[in-house]
């Protein structure tokens, strides 16, 4: 009889374990203080699933118990969670993000008797950041200081917000470009010990990790490498849960 009941504990504790480790659809919420935020990235890092929160801030996606799960938006900083055994039991997820504190970029104001105050920002603007600074910009000096409508249309229609989306998504492709011109794929397999299937998911791991952006920013090989290997063996980690 005792034997029976142990077999019984056993068989029990398998069941739940079993049912832990299964995928099922997560409904989320994204909030930052009392507001809901959009346009955020989901991804599950363990089976590469991504999907986008809507205007209230939700979304669904498929995971497991401890499963890593990205938060991404240009406005916010990037945040990383694992889903615990309640949130997986519930169903649902509260996430808060941090909004991103922006350093004013430095300017250089010239006296000119004919054209006013001269501005010139010190700083080399990509295609989207461009169209951003063009199109978010609520005051330009125009022969006097001007009111944008184009911005005020774009912050109401929400068209800025895409912008930013579009800048982020830029720099993250940039950074992708940048790690296959700088490391060739043994690099990758024979120092980081990453097998060559996972290879490209660990560079969309990376990119999505600030710290490796401003890192690969400075170019300094030294301190690459540690953040590298440090990332490796935080994705290696996940990897070997799913297998």
């Amino acid at each position: 009889m005792k034997n029976n009941y142990i077999l019984i504990v056993l068989l029990l504790v398998t069941s739940i374990s079993f049912s832990q480790n299964k995928e099922k659809l997560i409904k989320g919420r994204i909030t930052s203080g009392p507001v809901t935020v959009e346009n955020v990235e989901v991804i599950n890092v363990a089976n590469q699933r991504m999907v986008m929160t809507n205007a209230k801030g939700e979304f669904e996606i498929w995971a497991k118990t401890n499963d890593l799960i990205l938060f991404s938006n240009s406005n916010y900083e990037d945040t990383r969670k694992r889903l615990w055994e309640s949130e997986y039991n519930s169903g649902k997820i509260l996430v808060e993000l941090t909004p991103v504190v922006t350093q004013l970029d430095e300017v250089t104001v010239t006296k000119n008797d004919q054209l006013g105050a001269e501005f010139k920002a010190q700083k080399q603007y990509t295609p989207a950041e461009r169209k951003l600074e063009t199109g978010a910009t609520m005051v330009r000096q125009i022969q006097g200081i001007g009111i944008s409508n184009d911005a005020i249309i774009n912050a109401i229609s929400g068209k800025t917000k895409m912008m930013k989306k579009e800048v982020a998504v830029e720099k993250k492709e940039a950074a992708l470009i940048r790690i296959d011109e700088l490391f060739e794929d043994k690099y990758f397999t024979e120092q980081l010990k990453i097998e060559k299937d996972y290879v490209d998911g660990f560079k969309y791991y990376v990119v999505n990790d600030q710290e490796f952006l401003d890192t690969l920013a400075s170019e300094n090989k030294k301190n690459l490498d540690k953040v590298f290997f440090k990332l490796a063996d935080e994705y290696k980690t996940v990897v070997e849960k799913e297998k």
